[in-house]
């Protein structure tokens, strides 16, 4: 257990510094050429700074404006949509993969290229679809079902998460379903059904134990899909989030902290799942 402390607490760090760098990079070109030392002061300020977060300042039209605690209201704004449609994406993909176990072949595969084509669909184009759909339905019907972005400070849920969930939760249906075609193959799942045992309860009991793992593995990838999403989605919706707030205040230290603050739940979430995984699984997984 200390070892497994040692190397997170190593992994977080390391990652942490890499952020204050990768903050820095503007600072690193001049024109077209590069300029080691400024990048390096850059990086050097940006360390300074963050010692010192109460004195963190913002540039608004009314002036200079502290940075804490302001940034928590989009950062948590962000956060909620961001987890909701992760767990939303995650969810609904394992639904579908258990109900496509039980379709006729022709119907599987008619799902499976569905499927492949969702994947395909960028998140510019199913933003725009929901928003005209809701639209359509209110002109038809006066009944607004959803908001279609934040007014005045409005926050909006609904579909800015349901739009961010869906290009994840056609990622993690493939991977799901492939991950779990490859246990159909195994041995003990034949040996399971010599001894009687329902599709069902392979599914539930057997199978979904062996196939956590390739989900977790998998997620890293689906989670940086979302975040080079969620700009766009915050655009679209009007939504004042942090990645839309790091877009209005194009600073080196504004990036770094808000880069920092959504690296470290996300960095604690795999990290408390993966002790989770092995509790279960009784399998050692290395992250």
């Amino acid at each position: 257990m200390s070892s497994f402390v040692l190397k997170t607490g190593l992994k977080f760090v390391l990652t942490a510094i890499g952020i204050i760098f990768v903050g820095a990079l503007p600072s690193l070109f001049e024109g077209m050429s590069l300029d080691f030392a400024q990048y390096f002061n850059q990086v050097s300020s940006i360390f300074t700074q963050l010692m010192h977060p109460g004195q963190l300042i913002y540039i608004e039209k009314s002036g200079a404006r502290p940075l804490f605690p302001h940034i928590f209201s989009p950062y948590f704004y962000s956060m909620e949509i961001f987890f909701a449609s992760f767990c939303v994406a995650l969810i609904a993909a394992i639904i579908f993969t258990y109900v496509t176990f039980f379709l006729p072949p022709k119907f599987q595969k008619a799902v499976k290229f569905l499927a492949f084509m969702g994947e395909s669909l960028p998140d510019v184009f199913i933003i725009i679809i929901f928003q005209l759909v809701v639209v359509w339905i209110y002109l038809k019907t006066h009944l607004l079902i959803a908001n279609t972005a934040g007014v005045w400070g409005d926050h909006v849920y609904f579909l800015p998460i349901v739009c961010l969930a869906i290009l994840p939760a056609f990622l993690f249906y493939r991977m799901v379903l492939l991950s779990s075609e490859e246990q159909l193959e195994m041995d003990y799942v034949e040996l399971a059904k010599s001894k009687g045992v329902q599709k069902q309860a392979l599914l539930l009991r057997h199978i979904s134990r062996n196939v956590v793992v390739s989900i977790f593995f998998y997620s890293k990838t689906v989670i940086w899909v979302m975040l080079s999403n969620l700009l766009i989605l915050e655009y679209m919706f009007n939504i004042t989030g942090v990645t839309l707030f790091m877009y209005d205040h194009p600073m080196p230290v504004i990036f770094t902290v808000c880069m920092l603050l959504v690296f470290i739940p996300v960095f604690l979430f795999f990290t408390i799942v993966q002790l989770l995984i092995q509790w279960i699984t009784d399998q050692k997984v290395v992250a």
